[in-house]
């Protein structure tokens, strides 16, 4: 449910601490801090180094959210963006407080290009980003609204995490009321 990527988290750190520059500063973020803006274009990418915040698609003709994924420490924000020179089509959105590594988008370049390593692992997030919305999403084509809120409650208290209703909401693609009914099927009265 929140995706990790300790190896670049290592990795960053590594670069971060060799490199004594302030292309690779840390930063933090509050609780409901946007961190990316949709529809911009970007200076920096942003390396999860503690928390975790979620990714937001904002669907404008019927006023929806949809919440593509929750990402945690060592994920990278807005390296899709940075790769195909677009602006940003998704927010990005504190839901703990966070420290992040934040890269200058000419460093993330210059490291993509002179660091094997840095390079192979973010090709190996984005084979993984792609893998994860591929099982997501036909997770959710074959299965109720119920059956996935089920695994969804318990990956939530396995990770000991804990989801606003409007998040798990958005996050399956259904609204509050949806959610409710749904919780209400399950005997559930509230959510821990």
């Amino acid at each position: 449910m929140v995706l990790k990527n300790e190896n670049l988290l290592k990795l960053i750190t590594e670069i971060a601490i060799a490199s004594n520059t302030n292309k690779l500063e840390v930063v933090h973020f509050k609780k409901n801090e946007h961190i990316v803006d949709e529809n911009k274009f970007l200076k920096y990418l942003y390396v999860i180094k503690e928390g975790v915040c979620k990714c937001v698609i904002n669907e404008s003709k019927n006023d929806k959210k949809f919440i593509i994924e929750f990402i945690g420490s060592g994920e990278i924000v807005g390296e899709i963006e940075a790769i195909l020179g677009t602006k940003t089509m998704a927010q990005v959105i504190a839901i703990t407080n966070l420290v992040v590594f934040k890269i200058e988008l000419n460093t993330f370049k210059k490291l993509l290009d002179e660091n094997k390593k840095f390079n192979d692992l973010i090709l190996i997030e984005l084979a993984n980003k792609l893998k994860n919305t591929g099982v997501r999403t036909s997770i959710q084509q074959l299965n109720t609204i119920g059956s996935s809120l089920i695994k969804i409650l318990k990956i939530q208290k396995e990770q000991n995490l804990i989801f606003s209703k409007n998040d798990l909401a958005e996050y399956l693609g259904i609204t509050i009321r949806s959610l409710n009914r749904e919780l209400k099927k399950l005997n559930i009265n509230q959510l821990d």
